[in-house]
């Protein structure tokens, strides 16, 4: 059986749910229009989360080596409030808390 297109991967992680519980917790304020996560191009955990929370990815940017495992490459995931109300971040952040 295939999955369907619009299944997220499930948050395993502490990283998980706490991007999905800040998320939330951004969307709470007034005058949030949009959320960001920023991540080296070669961490492909960080890059995952962000995926199954329906974060897109809006650009690659350099931000020059800091730590020998990075490219110097950021990558830049982006979540507007209109994606938010009734998305996959929101429906997760809930679930966390009801949970």
């Amino acid at each position: 059986m295939q999955a369907e297109p619009s299944a997220r991967p499930p948050l395993r992680g502490l990283a998980g749910r706490a991007a999905a519980l800040l998320t939330d917790a951004a969307f709470a304020l007034p005058g949030i229009d949009r959320t960001e996560i920023h991540c080296d191009a070669g961490n492909t955990a960080s890059a995952a989360v962000a995926r199954a929370l329906g974060y897109r990815l809006d650009r690659l940017q350099d931000h020059g080596r800091g730590l020998p495992a990075e490219t110097g490459r950021d990558m830049v995931w982006v979540m507007p409030r209109d994606a938010y109300e009734g998305g996959e971040a929101r429906r997760r952040a809930r679930a966390l808390r009801v949970g």
